[in-house]
């Protein structure tokens, strides 16, 4: 019997943190076949000399066009960050007729994803997912499986501590400083209400792990959350990121020194913001 055809994956943002692990697992997968796109060919080939092997392609998600997803089954975005994303990327997706996946953690990209897809997708035949990272596909995931027979849920809340050692891109950065020092709606306490971005710094229990700084960012969750486990009293996401002073800091528009307040409340932020060395 001839041999499978395999399945084409082009692999956008493939350089990046999130990118490249991905790169990193799907590469020994039998019947894949894997092509690393992203904008500029040197981290490209330093990830397809790390993982042994691959195809390359120079794309940016912004500019990109059906023609460039032609024989390719599936296309994935690991690109970021997805806070104010365009649709480009999607566009061509449905104009080609392959499937989409992408890592999003931008609220108003994933929240408003099937409202602006799903009609045109169901149409054309093509599969389209959103969010699938650790926010909210792994975090959904874990509370399917806790809650599994329940008849109330009262409060939820998620919490993402990385270590200190995990390794930040600069897509991560831009997105996590996003929504520093802004207002975003959060349910608590039986009602919708502002919160800030950052804000609220307090220790919070993890378990085993122990105590961990932790404060009120704004992702897809604040809303998926409410709308899916139907909680009677609140639903919150916190997160608490440290970021050293890497490469990735002085790439970032505007250096600063000091700390962020908001209203009398500072922000969780405040390791974030320094001079690059010189």
């Amino acid at each position: 019997m001839p041999d499978e055809m395999p399945l084409c994956i082009l692999l956008l943002g493939a350089s990046g943190v999130f990118g490249s692990r991905l790169a990193e697992r799907l590469a020994p997968e039998p019947g894949i076949a894997l092509t690393l796109a992203g904008r500029r060919r040197e981290p490209l080939v330093m990830v397809r000399d790390r993982i042994g092997g691959g195809a390359i392609r120079i794309l940016d998600r912004d500019w990109i066009e059906a023609r460039d997803l032609a024989g390719y089954d599936l296309v994935i975005d690991a690109a970021g960050p997805f806070q104010n994303s365009g649709t480009k990327l999607v566009e061509a997706a449905l104009e080609a007729g392959i499937d989409y996946v992408d890592l999003a953690d931008g609220r108003e990209w994933v929240v408003g994803f099937a409202e602006r897809f799903d009609q045109r997708a169901r149409l054309a035949g093509v599969r389209l997912v959103t969010g699938a990272s650790s926010i909210p596909a792994l975090s959904h995931a874990a509370l399917d499986e806790l809650t599994a027979g329940w008849q109330r849920i009262d409060s939820i809340r998620i919490g993402i501590f990385p270590g200190n050692r995990a390794p930040r891109g600069l897509s991560v950065v831009e997105a996590i400083l996003s929504y520093a020092g802004k207002p975003f709606r959060v349910f608590r306490n039986g009602e919708w209400r502002d919160d800030w971005g950052w804000g609220r710094l307090h220790r919070t229990d993890a378990g085993p792990a122990g105590k961990r700084w932790a404060s009120a960012c704004d992702t897809p969750e604040q809303d998926l959350l409410v709308n899916r486990y139907k909680p009677s009293a609140s639903a919150e996401k916190m997160i608490r990121y440290n970021i050293a002073r890497t490469d990735v800091m002085p790439r970032l528009r505007r250096p600063r020194v000091g700390r962020v307040r908001m209203k009398d409340e500072r922000v969780a932020i405040d390791d974030l913001f320094f001079r690059p060395p010189t």
